[in-house]
């Protein structure tokens, strides 16, 4: 990887340049008001590069800032964004326009650069707008940059948005040193609303109540869903073996009754709700969204033992014959063919199975992994 060049300007064309360096000519590509800024024929230059690997094709792209390289990096993720494009763009507009021209979503001003239509700028806008915005966050800590990255993925993994992240992150104290836990801990408590964006309560299945009616805020009633997370297709036949390994998902050591229970008495011991309100919510929602992934295993358990057994027919006629080889007995002889709190053996699930350790890092650790 060829990450810069320092030599002796050789020749200067329209849309790059020739870079002697000890004896070897490399020729880099440039935008065009890049070019102007460099000097004059025989004067030292020192550019930041990308190198462009293709089968058919290596070339040398440079700028002269990391920002500018780094804006022509991100370009060149961009669906339908290529080198010739991106260094139009930087041709016409620089790097701190660009970025508020995304960040902004100002179709006009970006249609006005040479070979970009709307389609174009809308995918600029649509796919780079949120990294640009992060980008520019992790600049607000400061330190390395592999902490700012790793403060500024942890609050986008929570599910906070790029605007977010960035007030959130201005707000940090610069006079005192912070670990990056403490900065994780720290940034959630400053976000806020943008302005004129109203906030919205929740409330379902029911009549808005009178201490519901809070000035400013807006109610916004929520139906309950009834229906699974997920359609499931009707197995071609029962599969009460199946059924049984499936039990392990359900209420096995590491399966979805843990789950549920990991996260519901980590949210009923969560100590200082207010100072990390955030990871309480976070683990409180996740509890009650377990809910629904233990019906939908258990609607997946009851899909493969029906049919199982005959349904008509003298029940004095062996009806559990066919199924006298199935791993899990229980689910035919006290359950009617049902699930059960238990796993693929056969053991009913206990509480031992719950992990609570009042240590917020520990217990998202084990729930995650």
């Amino acid at each position: 990887m060829i990450a810069g060049l320092e030599g002796t300007l050789a020749t200067v064309a329209g849309d790059h340049v020739t870079i002697n360096v000890g004896g070897v000519y490399y020729r880099v590509a440039m935008p065009g008001t890049t070019i102007g800024t460099l000097g004059k024929i025989g004067d030292t230059v020192h550019v930041h590069t990308f190198l462009y690997v293709r089968e058919d094709q290596l070339a040398l792209y440079g700028a002269t800032s990391e920002q500018q390289l780094k804006m022509f990096e991100s370009l060149l993720g961009v669906t339908g964004i290529g080198p010739k494009a991106a260094l139009s763009i930087l041709s016409v507009m620089q790097p701190d326009a660009l970025e508020s021209a995304i960040s902004s979503g100002n179709l006009d001003l970006l249609t006005r650069v040479p070979g970009i239509g709307r389609k174009t700028a809308q995918r600029l806008v649509l796919e780079l707008k949120g990294k640009l915005d992060l980008s520019s966050a992790a600049a607000l800590i400061g330190g390395s940059p592999s902490t700012a990255n790793e403060v500024v993925e942890a609050l986008g993994g929570l599910g906070y948005s790029a605007s977010e992240i960035q007030a959130a992150l201005s707000s940090m104290p610069k006079d005192e040193p912070m670990t990056t836990e403490d900065m994780i801990l720290y940034a959630p408590r400053k976000v806020t609303l943008p302005p004129n964006q109203p906030q919205t309560i929740n409330i379902a299945a029911r009549a808005p109540a009178e201490e519901d009616l809070v000035p400013g805020v807006e109610l916004v009633v929520a139906d309950l869903v009834d229906q699974l997370q997920a359609e499931l297709p009707a197995p071609k036949r029962a599969d009460p073996n199946a059924a049984a390994a499936l039990q392990e998902l359900m209420g096995g050591k590491f399966g979805e009754m843990s789950t549920l229970m990991n996260y519901t008495f980590q949210s009923f011991n969560f100590r200082g709700r207010d100072e990390c309100r955030p990871y309480y919510d976070l683990i409180a929602n996740i509890a009650a969204e377990e809910f629904a992934h233990i019906e939908l295993v258990a609607y997946a358990i009851n899909l493969l033992l029906t049919g199982a057994t005959p349904r008509d027919g003298n029940p004095a006629s062996t009806p559990l014959k066919g199924v006298k080889d199935a791993r899990n007995s229980y689910h035919f002889l006290a359950t009617a063919q049902q699930a059960v709190c238990g796993d693929s053996q056969g053991n009913f699930w206990t509480g031992q199975n719950v992990f609570s350790s009042g240590n917020l890092k520990l217990d998202l650790l084990h729930n995650f992994f």
